[in-house]
């Protein structure tokens, strides 16, 4: 799958794109919510994944912009606030950090259904 990530912490980003790209995904990365979002506009991807925290446009604003856009687009928000079970509106789902291997394979495997529907 090709996945845009979006996270204002390199180290997150560096162990979040390792991850992926070892489960044999493609990865573009953003540093912020506003060069997700540039990102978006100039490309197709499978999964949008996003941190919840970020300065200026933050996960939720991300999600709620790119769903206007492409309503169909699944988004993934990746969150250090803990997971309550509560999915945010123009949320596909939801992961906390830290993020392992098995959390992130484990959530790939239930969205890539939506990417084919959704595609």
């Amino acid at each position: 799958m090709k996945i845009l990530l979006a996270d204002d912490e390199p180290f997150v980003r560096e162990i979040v794109v390792k991850l992926l790209r070892r489960a044999g995904h493609t990865v573009e990365t953003a540093i912020d919510g506003q060069c997700a979002l540039d990102a978006f506009q100039g490309g197709t991807f499978d999964i949008v994944m996003t941190d919840l925290g970020m300065p200026g446009l933050d996960g939720l604003a991300l999600a709620r912009l790119i769903k206007i856009r492409a309503p169909a687009q699944v988004v993934v928000l990746l969150t250090g606030a803990g997971d309550d079970g509560a999915v945010p509106a123009n949320v596909d789902f939801v992961l906390s950090k830290p993020i392992g291997l098995e959390a992130l394979t484990n959530a790939l495997g239930r969205l890539a259904g939506l990417t084919l529907i959704g595609g």
